[in-house]
């Protein structure tokens, strides 16, 4: 009796992984923006294309969605040891973004926690900005900054960025009342000093809401030698805010030396926040001809529930002051990678590349978005919601509230 031969039944070894099918791929490293196929293999983008067949385990009909490279967000806080942290996964890939910087939760004193507890066990990947302060976010009071109590403890901020090259990708500092007291633009130049031995971008979080003890003046001023001073690559952090020392205002008077600062590379990001953006600030921005270079969310574990809710809530509001759905995605992807020295890596589709995917949906409608830092209440009609997302290859469904109706105020 003959042996029976299955040669017929054998399952075809897959070619693919995953296959998204059929959605519009925007890639602005690429210069794509067009309906095609995007195939994963082994972790990796295999490619795109139009028609992409081959036998996959896994086919995704991604028709009338967006698939673009994986959101880039380049400033929020997921160390939850803090007392505004997220965890990792809530800011991260369960709100559609595989790729998130730290801003600062963690200092030299802390970050070896964050790092083994956090960093090296989240499926988000996890890249920060060490904070100057050794306890990074803990030190949320401003008597922290007396000069009595800390020094920029040099060596010790370098030991630690030389233990943990692949994750500190930059220095973080807020522009607020103790250290515009205790150390002032002085303290500025020690900490790009320090950025320099680095190696680091400096971020810096500007618009000051203690100030009980500095003038309006001495404010704007430390703004102004931030300005002079910030290197290529530097960010500023909150850069449409609507608080004291902001950039943009009526009288314009910054604006000669963000022009000279932008045109010798300093990087202004659109940081959202609970209470650091002003939609006004933003449209005499544009008006004037500056943009965004980057957008994040600042997310915390009271900012995200309560202004952002989730990531593509927190990107749709920029559609309603005249920036592309084009520019609004390079700014939440390349050039935060570019930003944060990772577009070797990520911030596009390019063959070969770990598969870092944020899958969208675009629906029209009426949608309202509230200026928590000015009280503004402003309207669109189109909203970007994240619906799953691709990290390493392995899909993962989003969970978030949607869009709620922002409430007025009084």
């Amino acid at each position: 009796m003959k042996p029976y031969d299955f040669t017929d039944m054998m399952v075809p070894t897959a070619q693919y992984d995953l296959i998204l099918k059929n959605g519009r791929v925007i890639d602005a490293a690429l210069g794509l923006d067009d309906i095609l196929d995007v195939a994963v293999a082994n972790g990796k983008i295999a490619a795109v294309a139009k028609g992409i067949t081959g036998p996959c385990p896994d086919v995704v009909d991604c028709t009338g969605k967006l698939v673009i490279p994986g959101f880039v967000d380049a400033h929020l806080h997921c160390y939850p040891a803090t007392h505004i942290g997220l965890g990792p996964e809530s800011g991260g890939i369960y709100n559609g973004v595989p790729t998130v910087v730290d801003a600062g939760s963690a200092g030299y004193m802390t970050f070896p926690d964050f790092y083994h507890r956090y960093i090296t066990r989240s499926a988000t990947d996890i890249y920060a900005l060490l904070h100057l302060h050794p306890l990074g976010l803990h030190a949320n009071e401003p008597e922290c900054w007396d000069k009595d109590v800390l020094k920029i403890q040099t060596y010790r901020i370098i030991e630690t960025v030389a233990e943990y090259p692949d994750r500190i990708i930059g220095i973080k500092n807020r522009a607020l009342e103790g250290f515009l007291l205790h150390k002032g633009l002085a303290g500025l130049d020690e900490l790009l000093r320090l950025c320099d031995r680095c190696g680091l971008p400096l971020t810096l979080h500007i618009g000051d809401f203690f100030s009980e003890r500095l003038s309006d003046a001495e404010v704007d001023g430390f703004t102004r030698g931030a300005l002079e001073r910030l290197r290529p690559g530097d960010i500023l952090a909150h850069a449409f805010t609507g608080k004291r020392g902001k950039l943009f205002r009526e009288d314009g008077g910054f604006e000669p030396l963000i022009q000279k600062a932008v045109e010798r590379g300093v990087l202004l990001d659109a940081c959202v926040g609970q209470t650091n953006f002003s939609v006004a600030s933003l449209r005499m921005a544009l008006e004037r001809g500056f943009k965004p270079f980057l957008i994040s969310s600042d997310y915390g574990c009271v900012s995200m529930d309560g202004v952002n809710q989730n990531f593509g809530l927190n990107i749709s509001r920029f559609l309603t002051v005249g920036l592309s759905l084009q520019e609004i995605l390079a700014m939440t992807t390349i050039n935060p990678a570019r930003a944060m020295r990772l577009d070797d890596r990520k911030g596009s589709l390019r063959t070969g590349r770990e598969a870092d995917i944020s899958v969208l949906d675009l629906a029209g409608g009426e949608y309202s978005f509230m200026d928590h830092g000015g009280g503004e209440l402003f309207t669109g009609t189109e909203m970007i919601s994240p619906a799953f997302v691709v990290r390493k290859g392995i899909v993962y469904h989003v969970i978030h509230k949607g869009y709620q109706e922002p409430e007025k105020k009084a």
